[in-house]
Formats: C-alpha cells, sequence, structure tokens
C-alpha cells in the first residue's frame, strides 16, 4: 500500500476529537494499523503518518493522538473480518 493511500485512509477512518480520544498507547495504535493496512507498522512509522495526516499528538504522551474512529473504520473492519474491538473497549 503507497503512502498516499494511508493517508487517505487514515483521514477517512479517523476523526480529531479533543473531547473524547480513544487512549491507545503508541505500541497499540501501532498495531491497531498494522492489522488494518496488514503489513508491518512500527511506532515511528505510525506517528509519522498521523502527524502528516494532520493529526494533533498528545503532549505528554507521543506517539497517541487525539482522535476517535470512524464509521468508515469500523465498516472496512467488518467488511474484511477485521477484529478491532480488541482496541476500543473500556
Amino acid at each position: 500500500m503507497t503512502k498516499r493511500m494511508k493517508l487517505k485512509l487514515l483521514r477517512k477512518w479517523f476523526a480529531q476529537s479533543l473531547a473524547k480520544p480513544i487512549r491507545l498507547s503508541a505500541q497499540h495504535f501501532a498495531e491497531l494499523l498494522e492489522t488494518l493496512f496488514q503489513e508491518s507498522t512500527t511506532e515511528a512509522d505510525v506517528t509519522k503518518l498521523m502527524i502528516q495526516a494532520g493529526f494533533m499528538e498528545r503532549k505528554r504522551n507521543k506517539g497517541t493522538f487525539y482522535v476517535v474512529p470512524t464509521d468508515e473504520l469500523l465498516g472496512y473492519a467488518y467488511r474484511n473480518k477485521i477484529d478491532v474491538s480488541i482496541f476500543f473497549e473500556k
């Protein structure tokens, strides 16, 4: 998958939200995107991609972002039989 396609998908899958962001560590966020992209992704790669996609990084926890998953992400995961529930359970 090209970098441009990854950026488009990130913008489609996540929405900026300061009010109720998902709380994933950098490691878990990398695991989520590795699962969705179905290719190896490091924490550094994810951080770089998310910043390039325009998402704000949390100041206290580097590598985590103020985002919420969109219905598009959940629909994509469902259509491709990818279980993402473990990433969003509280």
